[in-house]
């Protein structure tokens, strides 16, 4: 009675039918991803282009290695919240 059981709820397809199964929800998901991710072809030029793959290849910069703790500290955190 106190077990928590996930419910296994159907969608609605565009044909106002029900998808109950898992690969049906799952191709549901895809088209609906599909059609609203699309690319906008109609904002990229050229220099907005170069811009982004000058910044994409500029090499990382490298940081300060992190700075070593006990695991006191760890449990004195982990008490504290």
């Amino acid at each position: 009675m106190l077990r928590y059981k996930s419910s296994n709820l159907p969608i609605k397809k565009s044909n106002s039918s029900l998808a109950t199964s898992n690969l049906e929800k799952v191709e549901l998901f895809k088209t609906h991803l599909f059609q609203i991710f699309q690319s906008h072809f109609d904002i990229i030029d050229d220099k907005n282009m170069n811009s982004i793959e000058i910044f994409i290849d500029f090499p990382l910069h490298l940081s300060l290695p992190i700075k070593s703790f006990p695991p006191s500290d760890v449990k004195y955190g982990i008490q504290r919240f």
